[in-house]
């Protein structure tokens, strides 16, 4: 969205949010208190470099935290509050909703940051949401996260690029050396030893995982109907991010040629980690030799680390 373009547009929004407020909400003096309230523009952004913002026009609901600036402490009573879309497809900004506080910056200057998660759903201690890979999976694969730092009451919009909060995997098979995609058919890949269950920090993004509960997690193919003859076959699934990949397994079952591959992701693949709103694609060839595997790990573009890394080449007997 052009901010220049539509700053008229969001010169009302402040009124709205003023007339919505309870005077118990603010507790400075100032008279000028309630005069500054954070402004909310998101955009839904996925994953790859050429990702293009997407406006919300549907009332989607976002979970919004006010920190003190350079810092994690939530500013009383700003927590997880709830936020929706407005329905014009030309304007990113969000409604507070009517049984909500509504955040406020200082009239005397001192700047705050603010995060958002979407889709906004019930918090534990505050900031934390629930994450399960088998029993919420459709949550966690949606999920988007975003953090705006200092801002004031000067500078009040949040432009939040809203980016996935988890790893997603995925794999590319296709057959070499006389090994036909038709020879690949019913092919199984399977991540082994991944963590299943943890939480999002809403307020920094950080997401702890249970290393006490591990899953074998089958990939799901994509539709083989919208694949073309001699295509790769293409499987994909988001897992939660790890600073650690030990223990972690790729297995591969070929049921037409009798094979079962299974490589050890850290030592064979050099994808010693699984970074959030990042990318790792695993390209696989299956030849009479063995299993060859490439990683590729993408970050969004302005997302942590910038670039590419590419894993070594294994073959697997």
């Amino acid at each position: 969205m052009n901010i220049q373009k539509k700053i008229s547009g969001l010169l009302f929004v402040p009124l709205l949010l003023l007339s919505a407020c309870n005077d118990d909400e603010v507790t400075w003096g100032d008279p000028e208190a309630k005069s500054y309230p954070v402004v909310v523009t998101a955009q839904e952004f996925g994953m790859g470099e050429d990702s293009e913002g997407v406006t919300y026009t549907k009332g989607e609901t976002i979970g919004v935290y006010m920190m003190e600036s350079g810092t994690d402490v939530i500013v009383t009573p700003y927590a997880n509050l709830r936020y929706y879309a407005n329905q014009q497809t030309d304007e990113d900004y969000f409604l507070p909703g009517s049984n909500d506080s509504i955040p406020y910056f200082p009239p005397t200057g001192e700047q705050r940051d603010i995060s958002a998660y979407y889709p906004r759903t019930i918090a534990l201690a505050d900031s934390l949401i629930n994450l399960h890979l088998v029993e919420n999976y459709e949550f966690c694969s949606s999920l988007l996260w975003a953090r705006v730092n200092g801002l004031d009451k000067d500078n009040r919009i949040t432009n939040f690029a809203l980016r996935p909060a988890l790893s997603l995997l995925s794999f590319s098979l296709r057959g070499g050396n006389g090994i036909t995609q038709d020879d690949l058919e019913g092919v199984i890949v399977t991540m082994c030893g991944i963590p299943v269950s943890g939480h999002l920090n809403a307020v920094n993004g950080y997401v702890n995982i249970n290393r006490n509960v591990l899953i074998d997690l089958v990939v799901p193919e994509a539709d083989a109907a919208t694949r073309a003859e001699g295509q790769s076959l293409n499987f994909s699934t988001f897992v939660l991010p790890s600073s650690t990949t030990a223990g972690y397994q790729m297995r591969v079952e070929v049921p037409k040629l009798g094979q079962t591959y299974t490589i050890d992701i850290p030592a064979e693949t050099e994808a010693d980690e699984f970074e959030s709103a990042t990318e790792y694609l695993f390209d696989i060839e299956i030849t009479p030799q063995g299993m060859n595997v490439n990683v590729q790990a993408s970050p969004i573009t302005n997302w942590g680390s910038n670039g590419t890394i590419n894993g070594e080449t294994e073959t697997v007997e």
